[in-house]
């Protein structure tokens, strides 16, 4: 199965959040971050272990110790400056200083813009003292010579490559914009697979709703520009916050970001025949009405 069949197949099916893989002679012990959350988006903590399952292309696995995830994060802000953001500009400065200041004093952050250039803070900081929304010296990564574009994908896939070296913790992009994405040279699928390869869990805040265009009498089409945000999401094990009907304001909810995407659990299972190549994970509890947040697919790390 192809990278890009495999991507599609699989955010027909819903999860998410991180994995770190380390090789052990022929066999790979893959460990898993794993969010649950009740219906209203509220981690759930103290879950046995018996009652988490895991399942790799199909075939049930056996986990290893269930135990709280209590790795630091490493979170990377990405603010859309394309045009059809102009609107919303200034009103994420509050909440994502909030953001900054519920985040524990050994987790790390760097903010980051795109438009017609990509840019991020020049290192990662600690603590809110120093934090501002628009990069401070910022470094542009790849200048682009396209004008006027919305390069939302490049601007993952980069955010991802800064994210790469931060060993020992919990990889975390997420982007403020309205989902539209033009200029590219990266694809959805490419940065998907990506930041699955390199632990990164993608989220998006996106404060606009879905059009409805009339056709007829009897049709109505709906453009959603967060429809791809929302599948890259589950696949890497984020959360998408506002799109669709847009009921709650996602710039509230991104005060609660930080306690959800550190909550949850870290399990782990061994791939005795490690063959570099992706599989498809699914991870569920036997606890019914709970949503439960975890990668979606995972490269099995040959051994050495």
């Amino acid at each position: 199965m192809t990278m890009r069949r495999l991507f599609l197949v699989l955010v027909a099916v819903g999860s998410c959040a991180s994995i770190f893989a380390s090789p052990a002679n022929r066999a790979a012990r893959v460990t898993v971050h794993v969010a649950v959350e009740d219906p209203t988006g509220n981690p759930v903590a103290r879950l046995p272990a018996g009652t988490f399952s895991l399942s790799v292309d199909g075939v049930a696995q056996p986990i290893g110790p269930v135990v709280p995830a209590d790795q630091p994060l490493s979170v990377i802000l990405v603010v859309d400056d394309s045009p059809s953001m102009k609107p919303f500009a200034g009103r994420l400065t509050r909440p994502a200083r909030e953001f900054i200041t519920s985040l524990d004093a050994a987790d790390r952050w760097r903010v980051g813009e795109f438009g017609d250039r990509i840019t991020f803070s020049r290192t990662f900081a600690s603590g809110p003292s120093s934090f501002r929304l628009e990069p401070r010296e910022p470094i542009a990564l790849r200048e682009r010579t396209v004008r006027g574009g919305s390069p939302l994908w490049d601007a993952v896939h980069h955010s991802v490559e800064l994210l790469a070296d931060q060993e020992g913790r919990r990889r975390i992009v997420l982007v403020f914009t309205d989902g539209r994405a033009s200029g590219n040279q990266h694809t959805l699928e490419e940065v998907a697979e990506f930041s699955n390869d390199n632990a990164a869990s993608v989220s998006a805040i996106v404060p606009v709703r879905s059009v409805g265009i009339r056709q007829d009498a009897e049709t109505m089409a709906v453009v959603s520009p967060e429809a791809n945000l929302d599948r890259l999401a589950r696949y890497t094990g984020g959360m998408l916050l506002g799109g669709f009907e847009l009921k709650d304001d996602p710039l509230k909810q991104l005060r609660d970001v930080a306690a959800r995407v550190r909550a949850g659990y870290t399990l782990s299972f061994v791939m005795p025949e490690p063959d570099g190549r992706r599989h498809r994970l699914d991870v569920r509890v036997a606890t019914p009405g709970l949503q439960v947040r975890a990668p979606m697919a995972f490269r099995a790390v040959r051994g050495e």
